[in-house]
């Protein structure tokens, strides 16, 4: 159960990491008022599709596909797709906050490039709050995945409730020791949503309007 937790740990982070880190900088693209109105349009059409579609349409490909580069069984792939599958949301929810923040006077007084640092405390400023809820509910989504887990995961990727899922069908497993290792499942997502619930994911999701 340990390394199971200590696994499913990992690949949720890594997820998380990777989704935030691609989802702020086109999110901002699309939130900016230079370019072309029509092509933002457009992209935000098409991430709005890709966040319903069903996985079960593309992951079995892009898992063949990465069995195909020799990275079947591993967890990589199952890290990239958890992200791919994230990534249209992110992006949404992140573009939604930047868009609907007051405008910053930092903003309006300085234009062009600036350092890295700078534009990051920018966007940290406008938006904060849905990059923490992204965060936050990407590493929950990932933490109780089991289709994703099911279809993708191999051996040594050890998804939590895959594990749960193999332990339970076991006709000699105790119900005990599965109701124990539950409690145990449940309390990472439980408490990272509680800890940031009234500050974060509410006001990130709902532009503040709700805390």
């Amino acid at each position: 159960l340990w390394d199971s937790v200590r696994l499913t740990a990992i690949v949720a982070a890594a997820v998380t990491v990777l989704v935030v880190a691609a989802a702020v900088p086109v999110a901002y693209l699309l939130s900016s008022t230079w370019g072309s109105s029509r092509w933002q349009r457009g992209l935000v059409v098409v991430l709005t599709v890709l966040a319903v579609m069903p996985v079960q349409m593309y992951v079995l490909s892009l898992r063949d596909w990465f069995v195909d580069l020799g990275l079947g069984g591993s967890r990589i792939p199952l890290i990239l797709i958890h992200a791919a599958a994230g990534l249209p949301v992110a992006i949404l929810v992140i573009r939604a906050a930047l868009v609907t923040a007051p405008p910053h006077r930092a903003t309006d007084v300085l234009s062009g490039l600036t350092r890295p640092s700078e534009a990051l405390r920018r966007i940290w400023d406008r938006a904060g709050h849905a990059l923490v809820a992204v965060a936050v509910l990407e590493f929950v989504q990932v933490w109780d995945d089991f289709v994703l887990s099911f279809l993708v995961s191999g051996l040594g990727s050890s998804p939590l409730t895959l594990v749960m899922w193999g332990e339970a069908r076991q006709f000699g497993t105790s119900f005990g020791t599965v109701a124990a290792s539950a409690v145990v499942m449940i309390i990472v997502p439980v408490a990272l949503v509680l800890a940031t619930w009234r500050r974060y994911l509410v006001p990130g999701l709902t532009g503040g309007v709700l805390r």
